[in-house]
């Protein structure tokens, strides 16, 4: 369902490409120094090359033509050749990706009238002149390699759902939600949902045990939508009490107004909030609408082990399926290191933005996953196909748990388990 979203830009709009684009099969090299990722773009050969960010949660490509003491310029909209630049080893760029005939807005994305827009954390911020889009990204296959810095590109991600589980990848069916009108330059334009939005469980805690022990789990549910724009991960003041009342004790965690205050910079701008630590956190996909992301953890932890069904003393009601002994079970993805958070207002107008617009397909969102908190995974966002895969590029600090889609699936579920 589409909705009237007049926002500010960590969000924005779709375009499509008219002619064949020009993508370099090998892995991009990124600036991540900052946390978000950054390339180089122009506009075709002869423009100038400028600082932009790559941000999967804005739906339109911009490059601001802003000078510093002069007027801001009129938000316009043309078409034109984006050219995006690789990172080489010296710090030079070479150009990797050219896309012909792009929607391009000119624009000034951010709230300070006399200065560049920056992204990153308080003290690791970037001037960016560019934001490159999902209007660019995703009529392809995006791999997001988080500890290598690289980014690569390809028609679409290659296999079934089945058989990348198969090779140990957790995969997310239909993970894209929202859509709306912006309005722009004095015209309202409308885009298609783009946003990447994961279920999370947050400091998440499965005991299985073995014989007449009983299985338990613990956690905050969350629902995130992913940016490549934001270092810190950023949650509500609400998700955070929540996370806080569910700690046994809960004066472990220290109190909402005892926690520093910190800045963070979006492209939209700055959102200053409180800083804080989530101990873990895991990506969960979804295989049934009537758990939420901590029960189908549990669930796939059960299943992938066929517990219900092979230990009799565990009793319906702690099995996780709504009937029988065996169910399915949707995928994961465990970061077991601590996670940098921003705590931030509920009224904030970025996060009553994003929950407008999602309105009433999603629940409500409670905050921003950003790029710090996926340092050891390798990510896929397969727009063409409509799902996202994650692998983890370091076992030591993360697991991935793929679907539990049925029997048939336990004996390679077991095979990637093993190693990890």
């Amino acid at each position: 369902m589409l909705g009237r979203a007049l926002i500010p830009l960590a969000l924005f709009v779709v375009a499509c490409t008219t002619t064949e684009d020009v993508v370099d099969p090998y892995p991009v090299r990124y600036d991540g120094s900052s946390g978000p990722i950054m390339l180089t773009i122009s506009n075709g050969e002869s423009g100038a090359r400028v600082p932009a960010v790559v941000d999967v949660l804005s739906p339109i490509t911009i490059l601001d033509s802003f000078e510093a003491g002069l007027p801001l310029p009129t938000q316009t909209r043309r078409a034109g050749d984006l050219v995006m630049h690789g990172l080489r080893t010296d710090g030079s760029t070479v150009e990797r990706f050219r896309f012909p005939d792009t929607n391009i807005f000119d624009l000034h994305p951010c709230s300070d009238k006399d200065a560049l827009c920056v992204v990153g954390d308080a003290g690791s911020t970037r001037a960016i002149q560019g934001v490159v889009g999902t209007d660019v990204l995703s009529d392809h296959g995006v791999r997001f390699d988080f500890s290598a810095r690289a980014l690569q590109m390809f028609p679409d991600i290659a296999g079934t759902s089945a058989t990348r589980g198969e090779v140990c990848d957790a995969v997310f069916p239909s993970p894209y939600a929202g859509g709306g009108t912006l309005l722009i330059g004095g015209a309202e334009v409308s885009f298609t949902g783009g946003r990447l939005a994961v279920g999370v469980c947050a400091d998440y805690n499965v005991f299985i045990g073995e014989g007449s022990e009983t299985p338990t789990y613990s956690g905050t549910d969350l629902l995130l939508l992913f940016s490549t724009a934001v270092s810190s991960t950023i949650i509500s003041e609400s998700a955070y009490i929540r996370y806080q009342a569910s700690t046994d004790p809960a004066d472990m965690v220290p109190a909402l107004a005892d926690l520093p205050t910190t800045t963070i910079y979006l492209p939209s701008g700055s959102v200053t909030g409180r800083a804080a630590t989530l101990p873990r956190l895991a990506l969960v996909g979804e295989a049934s609408d009537l758990r939420g992301p901590c029960k189908e953890l549990f669930a796939n932890h059960m299943m992938s082990g066929n517990q219900c069904a092979e230990r009799v003393t565990i009793s319906d009601a702690v099995c996780p399926c709504h009937s029988g002994r065996f169910c399915r079970a949707g995928a994961a993805l465990e970061l077991n290191t601590p996670i940098d958070v921003v705590v931030i207002s509920d009224l904030d107008d970025v996060l009553q933005a994003l929950r407008n617009e999602l309105r009433p397909g999603l629940a409500e969102a409670d905050g921003i996953l950003g790029v710090g908190a996926l340092d050891p995974v390798v990510l896929d966002l397969d727009y063409p196909n409509n799902r996202m895969l994650a692998r983890c590029a370091d076992t030591t600090s993360c697991t991935a748990r793929p679907e539990v889609r049925n029997r048939d699936s336990l004996p390679p579920i077991e095979a990637c388990l093993g190693p990890q």
